[in-house]
């Protein structure tokens, strides 16, 4: 499992350019400035996060970036909201090319509710 850094790192350098809707993706989230940290995202402490300037839809939008760049050939076969220790997780599960069956967690604690439009939610 790929685990990454970045930090300030331009939207278009992410996005994989065969990436499906790639253009209309890039113009959505603009300057976003964000960051991917910490584990592998096997369990919850080892959550795979992301934090930044950014609204939830655009959170989102990097989360399945991230599926798509680094479980290549998987399918997501369910997704869970949880929150423990006061994070708010996202248990997405997996289903390789080979038929296994695995589980990521994503912390989404920094976009989690922030709303989309202008203004609070």
């Amino acid at each position: 499992m790929a685990q990454l850094d970045l930090f300030d790192t331009d939207i278009e350098d992410f996005v994989p350019p065969e990436f499906p809707g790639r253009d209309g993706l890039i113009q959505s989230l603009g300057s976003v400035k964000y960051k991917i940290e910490g584990g592998d995202g096997r369990t919850p402490e080892e959550a795979i996060k992301i934090t930044g300037k950014i609204r939830h839809f655009q959170g989102i939008a990097l989360k399945y970036i991230w599926l798509w760049r680094f479980c290549r050939g998987s399918r997501q076969i369910g997704e869970k909201a949880m929150r423990i220790n006061g994070r708010y997780l996202k248990k997405v599960t997996i289903e390789r090319p080979d038929k296994k069956v695995y589980d990521l967690y994503f912390d989404v604690t920094d976009f989690h509710g922030k709303s989309d439009s202008f203004g609070k939610m």
